[in-house]
């Protein structure tokens, strides 16, 4: 275990965020529900297809799944 003296004295450290898991809940149901609302590019059926993969715990698509929830939200506030 560090002391407090060597943890003021360490590099900087950053933080997993859980996104992965945040998709299989309620950020997942926002998404889904984004997706089938909001006129994009993004092919629906696809984007659809990676969550459902993601839920499933067959693929680990949270990533991408984050970049399609913040793209969402960008266009939403574009049409306000």
């Amino acid at each position: 275990s560090e002391t407090p003296a060597e943890i003021w004295r360490r590099q900087k450290q950053g933080f997993g965020v859980p996104i992965g898991e945040w998709m299989k809940a309620e950020l997942g149901e926002r998404l889904e529900a984004y997706i089938n609302e909001i006129n994009s590019p993004i092919d629906n059926s696809h984007a659809l297809e990676l969550l459902k993969q993601h839920r499933a715990n067959r693929v680990d698509n949270g990533f991408k799944l984050w970049q399609m929830y913040t793209y969402f939200i960008w266009l939403s506030n574009l049409k306000k």
